[in-house]
Parts: structure tokens; sequence; C-alpha cells
């Protein structure tokens, strides 16, 4: 499994996780990246949403179908927005023509 430390995470994945969402090692390791001995990151913590659904639902099964139907749910206001922007792109180009 390869090591990296925070700095060289958000390079190779290119995203800007916050120090909060990650899981440390306790001792220094050799980050693969830098290939310097520092403290790396060992995983991603769950989100806050199924932290929730795990206190409240011991079923793995029924907290996945309801992680699933809320993620269904949000999908409409998700579509709405991309086509809103999608249109303000397109009104801006159509302006500067």
């Amino acid at each position: 499994m390869a090591y990296f430390c925070f700095d060289c995470w958000n390079e190779t994945h290119k995203t800007k996780i916050k120090p909060e969402e990650c899981v440390f090692s306790k001792e220094l390791l050799l980050c693969e990246g830098c290939e310097e001995h520092k403290i790396v990151i060992l995983g991603l913590k769950e989100p806050l949403i199924e932290r929730i659904f795990c206190f409240l639902i011991p079923s793995w099964r029924l907290r996945r179908i309801l992680v699933i139907i809320g993620r269904v749910m949000i999908l409409p206001y998700y579509i709405i927005k991309y086509y809103q922007r999608k249109k303000k792109k397109q009104n801006k180009e159509e302006k500067h023509r």
C-alpha cells in the first residue's frame, strides 16, 4: 500500500481534503511522494452521515440502503444545479458574441 504525507496526498489525488478528514499514522513512515520520513495518511474518515447511521442502525445492509435512498433523494437537486450552471455559462457565451 502506498503511503503519502498530507501534501503529497493532495497533489497525487488532485484533491483539497482537510486534515480533519484523514486518519494519520502515529509514527513516522516513508512518504512515497517526497521520499521523506513523515507522518502519513493511512486512510480517510467516513462521512458524518455514515457515522450517524452506524450508531443508530446496527445492520450494515439497512444502513447502506438508507444511504443510497438519501443520495437518490438529493440527486434531483444536483441535476437542477448542473443545468442551471450550464445555462448560465451559455448565457455568458452568448453575451460575449
